[in-house]
């Protein structure tokens, strides 16, 4: 599709939409500039929404999504596990969470000292084709791990 006309008509009527009830708009949005590569873009989104309406899943998988494209897979799952309280049987969801758990146990997030891990061709199921295989690689910097897409 073309993400980028979509983008500024979701713009054009956000501008005209009342702030409380724009998390519909606002979780296109967000999927629009995940879809173009745009992750800070989408989590902006992402992060209004949450804000807006902390009761609609939809809004926490969408951080989810851009967390976990941003390499913030610890902050990812957290998001999508909040979607799942709201709601258990989702299965996109319950998909996100074990692909991040599974990120999580192979990068080694949780083991110290930090220690650099590179995957490659890591095709995670949920991923649009565009985005289908990417490498990403944690650092002992941080906490966040660096996607080179």
């Amino acid at each position: 599709g073309d993400f980028t006309s979509a983008l500024h008509t979701y713009d054009i009527a956000l501008a005209h939409c009342p702030p409380q009830s724009s998390h519909v708009l606002r979780s296109n949005r967000s999927l629009c500039n995940f879809k173009i590569g745009n992750f800070s873009e989408a989590l902006r989104d992402a992060n209004s929404i949450t804000d807006l309406k902390p009761d609609w899943a939809k809004g926490w998988c969408r951080k989810a999504l851009a967390l976990e494209a941003l390499g913030s897979f610890g902050e990812a799952l957290e998001a999508v596990q909040t979607a799942l309280t709201l709601e258990p049987r989702n299965s996109e969801f319950v998909a996100i969470r074990d692909e991040l758990v599974g990120l999580l146990e192979i990068s080694g997030a949780d083991a110290e000292p930090r220690t650099m891990t590179t995957i490659q061709n890591f095709e995670p199921s949920w991923a649009p084709p565009e985005l289908k295989t990417y490498t990403f690689t944690q650092t002992s910097r941080g906490p966040g791990t660096n996607l080179l897409v």
